[in-house]
């Protein structure tokens, strides 16, 4: 049991430089809504991103979308309603 409190401590020693790091590259939006939302609705948020550029490059382009890309955007859009309905437990 020691060995494994040890174990831990060496590892949370060794990634606390490392995830300092990492948080200074992280903009103070994307931290508030960390804080604010929790890891789960932040990132569901943020997958919204592929939808919205897809339906500008649909409007710049002027393409009609196939049948496969239209069921593609349904499930994706089912995952993400899903994804962002979940309440906390």
């Amino acid at each position: 049991m020691t060995a494994f409190a040890l174990l831990a401590a060496a590892l949370y020693a060794i990634s606390t430089p490392f995830s300092k790091l990492m948080l200074n590259e992280v903009s103070e939006v994307m931290m508030a809504a960390l804080l604010y939302l929790g890891a789960a609705r932040t990132s569901t948020y943020y997958a919204a991103a592929p939808f919205i550029g897809s339906a500008i490059s649909l409007v710049i382009f002027r393409t009609v979308p196939s049948l496969a890309y239209l069921i593609a955007l349904a499930i994706m859009i089912a995952g993400t309603y899903l994804s962002a309905s979940d309440t906390k437990a």
